[in-house]
Order: C-alpha cells, then structure tokens, then sequence
C-alpha cells in the first residue's frame, strides 16, 4: 500500500511540474547580464526573460526580492518587459518569486514565449499615478506605461499571481495565445477612468484555439476607473471560443461578460461566486453555438444566458437579482434558484483550497442575514489546530485581518457585511 501510495504522489509530481525539475538560476533586482546567475551571483531581469541567458526548459528562475521597475516602459509609454524565453509541453520554463520574498514587477510585462510559468509574482505600478483623463478612447495618453501583464504565448500559465493598480487591463490574454491557465490569482484595482467611461478590465481575453482556463482568481475594479472584471469579449472579427471560467470570486463592481459580436462557442461558467457583478454570457452575437452555465452564485445582481443554440444552465443561485434566457435555442435549464425578495436562512461559505499551493485557499461568506460571526467548515483544507492567517485580497502583503486555529471540522470569522472575500494562508 505504501509503495502504491508514493507512486501516486511521484505521478503527481510528475504531471505538474514536467519529467525534469532542470537547473535553478537566480536574478536580482542588482543583478548582472555577466554575472553566473547564482543566489549569490545573479542575473539581471531583462536579459534574463528576453532569452539572453541560457536557461532551457524545465529550467526554473527564481526572481530574488524587490521592485523590478522596467524603466524602458516609462521612458517609451511601453508595454514593460518582453518575455521571451520559452519552453515545451512537457518541460515548461518556470519564473516564479523566490520563497518567501516579495517581488514586484512595475511598467508590465509582454509574454510572448510560450509554455511559460510565471508564479508568486506582483505585477503592479505605484498608487499615485494619474488615473483620470480627459481623452476618451481605449488608448489615451495617461503619461505613463499600462502596466499589467500582456500573454501571447502558447499554454503560459499564471499561477497565484497579484495584478493591482496597473493604469490598463490587469491581464489581456489573447487569441495569438493558444490555450493557457490563470489560476489563483488577486486582480484588483487596474483601469482609469474617462470623459466617457470607465476603462480597463482584470481580464480581458480572446481565443480560438487550444481552450482556456480561468480558475480561482479573485477580482475586482478600480473605482472609479476600471470598467469589467471579466471581459472575454470581441467584435464579430474577433473569436471568444474554448473557455473553462470556474471557481472565480468578483465582487463590488465590474460585469463578467463572455461573448462578443461572434457567435462563440463550447464555453463553459460554473461555480463562480459573485457579488454585485452580474453575470453576461452571450454578447450581441446574432446566436451562439453550446455553453455550460452551472451552479453559480450570484448575490445583488443577476444573470442572463443571450440566443445559445443549445446548452445546460441548471443549479444556479441567484439572490436579490433575475435569470434571463433568450433566444430560440435549445438550452437545458432546470434547478435553478432565482430570489428577488428574500434571501436564503443559512450563511454560505465558499473555501477553495489552490491546487498549486496546498497552503492556500480563498473564501467567500455570502452572509445574507448579517451575522456578526459566521461559522467556516474547514473541508479538507485545515486540520483540528491548524494555525492560519486571513488576508485581505486588497492588501494581500499587508497584515492579516485576523489569525487563528481551526477548532475541530471549521472556523469562526468575525464579520460586519453581508459579503467578505479572504485569501487564507496555513502557517
């Protein structure tokens, strides 16, 4: 039994992080081009993701902590630093923060290589920067880079990232990309605000081919300025195709769209939780092809489902909020809960263990009675006696909001709103 057992976990191992770990190599925000990119001696960071270094795949570069401002950007209004490198299926180039250190990224980053991991990072640019404008457009000059992170590679991942107070789209993931994963990651506060609207979204993606997961990630806009926090979206020229959207928390403001002016199709929503963020699945597309619409939760907003030739919208929770189906298609819809003048009796908590870090997990508490304290069941996350840190997703390196111990099967969160969002880290 034993050995079946560690055969399993070497099989895991395996499938996640490639056939081959390859050499480790560091970069400091004082690095070197010349340096032999050791802890003690390292890279510089442009050189580095622009694939002048000679890192291979499977290989890991450990970014040492510290603001890497890519001064380049701020001198051209560009798009940050190029990433270059790549990778293969099965030995993917990981750039990830080195344990326990804090590493920001300032002026963005372009991925054009593919089967890339960038991992542990904060993309970000400072708070003071001007974020309102009088030039109306998606492309006004607002005196500095856009920041965020740009994907045009193949199967790059973005794993548990934190994407803040970028002045465009925290992340614009593009049909030039085939497929890919972002997971686990804090998207909050990007966009500016103009004379005619809001701008710049957490997400804004386009695919076509290979499919594309969002997973786990927690979003919200800038306000004002910031406009959706899904925006899988084009115009009838543009492809919103082959998408996984699950396990998601929104909240405050920001619609999560996905469709655009094309017909889309094999889309697939389930198990987001949102708040005051309603959910739009179809654009203005004369129809579309097949979706899979499942067990939502959405609370102060509502949900509509636009002119899908077939598909399965069932065990949907809407509170305070409407389901709309449109169209002459063939959907399937059954056991959805739609509530527009009362609110569920029991507190619902929503903890979603990180698939990539078996010490973290986000939380959401649709507390809809406004109960000043609200029992958490633990799942198999914590432990009777596991210590544990609460975060703020808006101040994700700042101080916890509380720490405790799992207390048998769960927790207690002292609460003061009929909505909160964590992020939940084991000790």
């Amino acid at each position: 039994m034993m050995a079946r057992s560690m055969l399993g976990l070497t099989l895991f191992v395996v499938g996640l992080f490639g056939s081959s770990r390859g050499e480790e190599y560091y970069v400091a925000v004082d690095g070197h081009p010349d340096a032999a990119g050791t802890r003690d001696d390292a890279w510089d960071v442009a050189s580095t993701l622009a694939g002048q270094r000679p890192v291979k795949p499977s290989d890991t570069v450990w970014l040492r902590g510290g603001t890497y401002r890519c001064e380049h950007a701020y001198e051209t209004k560009g798009q940050g630093y190029r990433v270059t490198v790549s990778g293969s299926a099965e030995k993917p180039i990981t750039i990830r923060a080195a344990v326990g250190e804090r590493v920001t990224i300032d002026g963005g980053m372009v991925v054009q290589g593919d089967h890339l991991w960038l991992w542990d990072l904060e993309i970000a640019q400072p708070d003071n920067l001007e974020r309102v404008t009088q030039q109306g457009g998606s492309h006004p000059d607002l005196g500095n880079p856009y920041g965020g992170i740009a994907v045009h590679g193949d199967e790059c991942r973005l794993i548990n990232l934190v994407i803040r107070d970028n002045l465009g789209n925290g992340v614009g993931w593009w049909s030039s990309a085939k497929g890919g994963e972002i997971y686990g990651s804090i998207i909050v506060r990007n966009g500016w605000k103009g004379p005619d609207r809001n701008h710049g979204h957490c997400i804004y993606t386009q695919n076509q081919e290979g499919t594309k997961t969002i997973s786990n990630c927690i979003m919200t806009t800038r306000w004002p300025g910031g406009h959706y926090t899904m925006h899988a979206y084009g115009s009838s020229r543009a492809y919103v195709d082959n998408f996984v959207i699950e396990d998601n928390i929104a909240w405050r403001h920001g619609p999560f769209l996905v469709g655009g002016g094309r017909p889309s199709k094999n889309i697939i929503v389930r198990r987001n939780c949102l708040y005051k963020v309603p959910l739009q699945n179809g654009y203005n597309a004369p129809h579309n092809e097949d979706c899979e619409i499942v067990e939502n939760v959405i609370f102060r907003s509502g949900m509509s489902v636009n002119r899908y030739k077939r598909g399965v919208v069932s065990d949907n929770l809407i509170v305070d909020g409407q389901l709309s189906i449109n169209g002459e298609g063939s959907v399937d819809a059954r056991d959805n809960v739609a509530m527009s003048d009362q609110t569920p009796e029991a507190v619902r908590s929503i903890l979603l263990a990180n698939k990539y870090d078996e010490k973290r997990a986000n939380l959401a508490i649709l507390n809809w009675k406004k109960e000043p304290q609200v029992r958490v069941p633990a799942g198999d996350f914590l432990k009777d006696g596991d210590r544990f840190r609460i975060m703020d997703p808006l101040d994700f390196y700042g101080k916890p909001v509380f720490e405790a111990q799992c207390d048998g099967d769960g927790f207690d969160v002292p609460m003061n709103d009929e909505f909160a969002v964590f992020v939940v880290l084991k000790d």
